[in-house]
């Protein structure tokens, strides 16, 4: 019992705490939030980390021309930077998509929209789950951590900022979807303003 015990503890700091070069660091984010393209920072930050290291893409806003004063509500055109590294390291590759070109990257910026936002748990006041009844949630220690680092909105309106990751379900589901859409659309050409 007291080795199974050990086992678990020693699995768990391994699958948990142990670093890795395939981690996104908070500085690594910090200097991408602080990154602009075309004098704007970006509206959108989600990273996808593998075995083998890790991306950051940061979609940035851009109105189609010049616009003499703010509207919200004129068309968008999105333009997304893709950044590789290894630990806190980024590597010299950079991709680009531009919504002109590809319109699927809006189609991926608004299916994150419907990605489900976690109920808050709170040890020894949130619901526990039955005894019975309720098979374990699985989650495979093999798939990529999406991490989704954006603005938000609580039910009363009040802005927010939030960031989400999982191992597994939705999140990750919607990173897989979004690496198949975006696929075609990166290349190595920055767009122009």
């Amino acid at each position: 019992m007291r080795t199974t015990a050990s086992l678990a503890l020693i699995c768990w700091n391994l699958l948990f705490i142990s670093p890795s070069q395939a981690e996104v660091s908070e500085d690594v984010i910090k200097r991408v939030k602080a990154d602009t393209f075309n004098h704007r920072l970006a509206n959108v930050i989600y990273a996808i980390e593998q075995d083998d290291g890790w991306y950051v893409v940061s979609v940035y806003s851009q109105p189609f021309e010049a616009v003499g004063r703010f509207d919200p509500d004129a068309p968008k055109r999105w333009v997304a930077r893709k950044q590789y590294g290894q630990g806190e390291q980024f590597s010299d590759r950079v991709d680009w998509a531009d919504s002109a070109d590809c319109p699927q990257l809006e189609g991926v910026l608004w299916s994150m929209t419907r990605i489900p936002v976690p109920m808050i748990r709170v040890p020894g006041l949130a619901r526990p789950r039955p005894a019975q009844g309720t098979p374990p949630l699985l989650i495979s220690t093999h798939s990529p951590v999406v991490t989704i680092w954006n603005a938000g909105e609580l039910p009363g309106g009040a802005p927010s900022w939030l960031k989400l990751s999982s191992l597994g379900g939705e999140l990750v589901e919607w990173g897989q979807m979004a690496d198949e859409n975006l696929a075609p659309c990166w290349g190595s050409e920055r767009p122009t303003a």
